[in-house]
């Protein structure tokens, strides 16, 4: 059995282990509502009750990885959104080095990350507030040694993916870690239009078949594009055509 190494984390961060919880989001927006410090990673060992966007369950297993990077943005709320670009494109960089070169990584709208069509990866955004400064939370789930059975949608691990990785999910972490630092640098720097560069150079969106649930509604069809917002445009099965955000998404 592989035993996992402590992660060695750049200096800009704070790491917090919470060992097997029942949903990361839960216990990161408490630690962030009593003053977490920007750059505190929380790092779970396993969630056995995570829940995704719109209340869909992810299934957590031990040797993946669950953590989340808390934030105190002094930007305007209205670009929180971006931050789930910035992280995407941050984690996409940091599986990307630990898989082979020919590995069909890529990003689906707005939240996952994919190999070969399947989904190893999602992430969420959180955000509240600590006495009069604002929290914002990045929070991640990859399949590193296992993928979920009976899931509605097609995933995979990057063990099944590669056949054979000595990744694990610490070691992610800490590329994900120093990666996450290099992209929002490059966002305070030059803003969103280099991070959605990124990320379409990745995306799997135009043609694909989508079903998504914005509050208690479902919108169904095919995507056309990705806006240079980050906001997807989806042809309706009934010959409209909707427009839908990411903050939408997640019923910001």
């Amino acid at each position: 059995m592989m035993v996992d190494h402590l992660p060695q984390l750049p200096a800009a961060y704070e790491l917090i282990s919470v060992g097997e919880v029942e949903n990361l989001r839960e216990v990161v927006a408490e630690l962030a509502g009593k003053g977490a410090a920007e750059g505190t990673i929380i790092l779970a060992e396993n969630q056995t009750r995570a829940i995704g966007c719109a209340g869909k369950p992810w299934q957590g297993f031990k040797g993946n990885l669950h953590a989340s990077i808390i934030l105190q943005p002094d930007f305007d709320p209205g670009l929180d959104y971006e931050m789930l670009f910035v992280g995407i494109t941050s984690l996409g960089n940091a599986i990307a080095a630990h898989v082979s070169p020919l590995t069909a990584l890529a990003y689906s709208w707005p939240n996952d990350i994919n190999i070969a069509g399947n989904k190893v990866g999602s992430m969420w955004l959180d955000r509240g507030n600590f006495e009069s400064a604002r929290w914002l939370a990045i929070t991640c789930s990859v399949n590193v040694r296992k993928g979920p059975a009976g899931f509605t949608l097609p995933a995979i691990s990057i063990l099944e993916a590669e056949g054979s990785t000595d990744l694990t999910a610490n070691t992610l972490l800490e590329s994900w870690a120093r990666q996450f630092v290099r992209m929002i640098n490059l966002w305070s720097d030059k803003g969103f239009d280099p991070i959605f560069s990124l990320w379409q150079t990745r995306s799997e969106v135009s043609g694909r078949q989508v079903k998504l649930q914005i509050n208690d509604s479902w919108i169904e069809g095919v995507a056309k594009a990705v806006t240079s917002s980050g906001d997807i445009v989806v042809n309706l099965s009934d010959g409209g055509q909707s427009t839908i955000s990411s903050r939408a998404y997640m019923n910001w």
